[in-house]
């Protein structure tokens, strides 16, 4: 196991092909050629199954700095267009609308930030709720430049890591409350997630589902009913939404919880889709309050972390995997290894890895010792 262990930090820390194969074939520990197979097999299993299972409570927002905007035909550039890309992209990143504007962006700023264009077709939903197809001009800009951007202009960014929302939403229709099962509605939350950057997620509405929480709890906003769910379904924020008729359109009554601080806000508005926008889009704000970081606070400093109770090769490669993902690590190095536990080095910007661990919920932060050093273990 140790002559594994050796091959496996080499592998982390200088991962060029022949030098792991080096490595192996000049251990004085035996090992078969069936062994070394499979361990590398098992750290690409370990590596997939991060992709998918790593991140139950937050995810990896694919995207964050590509932004849409709608044209009225296929041409060449239209600056305009690719303003409202620009807008959209800062609104996901620090909450600040029409961002191009307040930050005076030039048109010689803004060649300088997109990387690449192209013209794609979007189905969305119309104010009217009408099923729509439109043409956009889909904008990726270049993700260090707009981020010294924002450094400059001393904004706050949310990064990629976000935690996951279950939104539990009811709506009333000829004096009858069911589940929000409206797919023009649910069209229309679909196209706000991309466009804010959250992971929304739906509940099934099952028997389990409602044997631990009823209509009248969304109704009623009471939250602590949610935290079933919240497990159920790997989510960390709860956000309940009571959508009705209103004398004067519709209305819509949201009630969150964000790390344990609860929220809400009332909309109203002519339509379902805009007070459903609108009051995602105050969950979205609260977000960015409690989650965005001070780009200019971030200079690099080093964590030691340890990782106690690892089985197998799978979960390494697993955590590995996790904290090179990490928004805040700059780089992942493998200090040792040594039977259930290994130890990092990671390269940091910013003070707040203990915050970012808490929301994706993959690893539990079980204490610091004197020197600093965060043991951790998977939860």
């Amino acid at each position: 196991m140790d002559a594994w262990f050796g091959a496996f930090i080499e592998f982390v820390n200088r991962p060029a092909p022949a030098s792991l194969w080096y490595r192996f074939m000049a251990m004085k520990a035996p090992i078969s050629i069936k062994k070394i197979t499979r361990a590398i097999t098992q750290l690409c299993i370990g590596a997939m199954a991060l992709l998918s299972a790593s991140m139950a409570s937050a995810v990896l927002i694919e995207g964050l700095y590509v932004g849409e905007a709608k044209v009225d035909q296929v041409r060449g550039v239209d600056r305009n267009a690719q303003l409202k890309a620009l807008d959209e992209v800062l609104f996901r990143l620090t909450g600040l609308p029409n961002g191009a504007q307040r930050l005076s962006i030039s048109t010689a700023d803004l060649a300088q930030l997109i990387q690449s264009r192209q013209i794609i077709e979007r189905s969305v939903v119309n104010a009217a709720g009408e099923p729509i197809t439109e043409l956009r001009e889909r904008v990726e800009f270049d993700a260090l430049a707009i981020d010294q951007l924002l450094a400059n202009q001393e904004l706050k960014r949310w990064g990629r890591e976000r935690a996951s929302v279950l939104v539990w939403a009811v709506m009333e229709e000829g004096f009858q409350v069911e589940l929000l099962d409206d797919p023009m509605l649910e069209a229309t939350m679909r196209e706000l997630g991309r466009r804010l950057g959250l992971d929304l997620i739906r509940p099934l509405g099952d028997a389990l589902d409602l044997s631990e929480l009823s209509l009248a709890d969304v109704r009623g906003g009471f939250l602590d009913q949610t935290e079933p769910g919240l497990a159920r379904y790997g989510a960390s924020v709860a956000l309940m939404l009571d959508l009705r008729p209103d004398m004067t359109g519709w209305l819509a009554r949201a009630f969150w919880r964000i790390d344990g601080v609860d929220g809400g806000q009332s909309f109203l508005g002519p339509s379902p889709q805009v007070v459903l926008e609108r009051a995602l889009e105050a969950l979205f704000q609260a977000m960015v309050r409690r989650y965005a970081i001070d780009l200019n606070d971030q200079a690099s400093r080093t964590q030691r972390v340890r990782i106690i109770d690892l089985s197998d090769p799978v979960q390494y490669a697993e955590v590995l995997g996790y904290l090179r993902n990490l928004g805040v690590v700059e780089r992942v190095r493998v200090i040792e290894a040594r039977g259930q536990q290994m130890e990092f080095e990671l390269t940091l910007r910013g003070d707040n890895l203990v915050d970012i661990l808490a929301v994706g919920q993959t690893l539990e932060v079980l204490n610091t010792d004197p020197t600093g050093l965060i043991e951790l273990r998977l939860r």
